[in-house]
């Protein structure tokens, strides 16, 4: 039995089946956690053990203990051994109802996937319908792209007036998008953003952010003293707690209340 840390619920199985040397037919999982953006996937995997092994494995401890004990009459022997073959059964038995309940814990755990995935495609496809009546509305031409990354799920806009799309320091593209997750099925637990991007101005925007946090570690660590920074939104927190703990020389924690939550960085 093994437990295995990793991204997503998929990598981490997919993870441990490789040091497990065995498919995925022959292991038993346990998802102890889904992930989610701050904390990783983790999963238990169990090797199966066939009913047939331990039956032998059994029945050759028995004539073990058969063979170091030869003043036994027969007829104790005889008892003995029903004994331990009537033990076999009802373990056996006890085994079988164990992986049938294995195999709908796994049936029922495959159904709410499907469930989550239904509802994520009915999210974008819901999504992309009102971005694109609002953007004909506004009386500009775009097509819409979808982007999925491991954070986010980007629907990219491209047009022919981003300028009107993005507004000031991105505030137009940011209430478009408060729009479209209003919109949203609430229940998917698939652990990602949906996110709008007009002209490439949020990815441009994310590396500008990086910097900015690299720059701040440096002044952190330098200084010895915590640095706090700008006011930021649930997503660019995110972007800033993943690089701190990407460089692993300091650890950062959130503060205050939305609007006005920002990121404070502090040395190991």
């Amino acid at each position: 039995m093994i437990e295995v840390i990793a991204k997503t619920v998929d990598e981490a199985i997919e993870k441990g089946l490789k040091e497990l040397n065995e498919t995925r037919e022959n292991v038993d999982v346990e998802i102890i956690s889904n992930g989610g953006l701050f904390k990783k996937a983790k999963v238990k995997l169990t090797k199966k053990v066939k009913n047939e092994d331990k039956k032998s494995e059994k029945i050759k401890k028995n004539d073990e203990i058969f063979a170091k004990n030869p003043k036994n009459s027969n007829e104790e022997q005889v008892t003995q051994k029903s004994t331990f073959a009537s033990q076999s059964i009802l373990e056996e038995q006890k085994n079988s109802k164990k992986q049938e309940n294995f195999e709908k814990n796994d049936l029922k755990c495959d159904e709410k996937l499907k469930k989550d995935d239904d509802i994520y495609e009915k999210n974008i496809k819901v999504a992309t319908t009102f971005l694109e009546e609002l953007i004909k509305k506004m009386k500009i031409n775009a097509t819409i792209t979808q982007k999925t990354t491991e954070k986010a799920i980007i629907l990219e806009v491209n047009s022919d007036n981003d300028k009107i799309l993005i507004g000031l320091h991105g505030e137009t593209m940011n209430a478009i998008q408060i729009l479209v997750n209003d919109l949203m099925i609430k229940g998917s637990k698939l652990g990602k953003k949906l996110l709008i991007d007009v002209g490439n101005y949020r990815e441009n925007q994310e590396e500008l952010l990086k910097e900015k946090t690299k720059k701040a570690i440096e002044r952190c660590l330098q200084t010895a003293k915590p640095v706090s920074m700008d006011y930021m939104n649930s997503y660019e927190r995110f972007i800033v707690h993943e690089v701190i703990m990407n460089d692993g020389r300091v650890v950062s924690e959130s503060f205050g209340k939305e609007p006005r939550r920002f990121v404070k960085i502090f040395i190991k």
